[in-house]
């Protein structure tokens, strides 16, 4: 369960990261004329509705979010629910912590 969230999330995060590059892009002054670029500004910017400097905050914050999460579930996988720690490199082996 947690493996597939984990992959959902960096699906999500390199989305995200997209859509924020090509908003910081299409806001400098001097722009690379790319075909990508140009096809955000002419359709994709248009369907979002969303002005650039904005839509690279809100893109920001959700990669950001996205990447907390995916910490979260990347320590979920690794620690089982009595709070020990599951060897990587066997993938069965348990530490146990001292008391």
């Amino acid at each position: 369960m947690t493996l597939a969230a984990l992959i959902v999330l960096m699906v999500l995060v390199v989305l995200f990261t997209v859509v924020q590059t090509m908003f910081v892009e299409s806001s400098r002054l001097r722009t690379r004329e790319l075909p990508a670029l140009q096809f955000f500004k002419s359709e994709f910017e248009d369907r979002l509705g969303i002005h650039s400097e904005h839509g690279a905050m809100t893109f920001s914050v959700w990669k950001h979010a996205c990447l907390v999460l995916c910490g979260v579930f990347a320590t979920a996988q690794v620690v089982d629910a009595q709070g020990r720690l599951v060897a990587l490199a066997t993938g069965s082996s348990e530490l146990r912590p001292r008391r």
